[in-house]
This record gives C-alpha cells, sequence and structure tokens, in this order.
C-alpha cells in the first residue's frame, strides 16, 4: 500500500521574530507556482493558481510580482501589457527579488 502525506516543519531561532502573514503568503506562492507547473492539474486548478499568482501580486508579494510581470510581457496567463509588466518587474527588484 503506497501511502502519500505532506509534513510540515517550522524551525525558528529564538532570536528572529515570526511573520505570520509573510509565511502564509510564502506558503500560497509555493502552492500556486507548484500546481502551474503540474502539467496534469486541471483547467480550474491553474486557473485558480494564477488568480492566486495575481492577488500576491497585488499584495506586494515581491516573487509573485515578478511571475506576475513576466506573464504581463509576455500574454501569458493573462492579457499582455508590456508598461504594466515592466513596472511589475521593476518593483519587484526594487524589493531585491
Amino acid at each position: 500500500v503506497r501511502v502519500s502525506a505532506t509534513i510540515e516543519i517550522n524551525f525558528r531561532t529564538s532570536e528572529s521574530k515570526f511573520d505570520q502573514q509573510r509565511e502564509r503568503r510564502r506558503t500560497e506562492f509555493n502552492i500556486a507556482l507548484d500546481t502551474l507547473r503540474q502539467s496534469a492539474s486541471s483547467a480550474d486548478a491553474l486557473r485558480k493558481a494564477a488568480e492566486q499568482m495575481v492577488t500576491l501580486s497585488d499584495q506586494q508579494y515581491p516573487p509573485a510580482m515578478f511571475i506576475v510581470g513576466l506573464w504581463k510581457l509576455t500574454g501569458e496567463q493573462l492579457p499582455k501589457d508590456t508598461a504594466a509588466g515592466l513596472e511589475l518587474l521593476h518593483r519587484s527588484a526594487d524589493q531585491k527579488y
């Protein structure tokens, strides 16, 4: 019998502050990105993952801003908008991404 499980492990040092919102965004980003990379994902799952990526970009999450910026530059997943795509790429770069 084959069993699949997801295990979440959190490591923190006592000196560092834990940012719950940042961690939530990071997790949502990774789940959306994983869904978008899986060729077996359903059309509905892909649509929801793309919507989540746009939401994270709207919340100023730099990795999502970078992805959405690329999509807008190429017209992949979103309508092509070169100016908006470049703006998102610059803003994500300004945040060291």
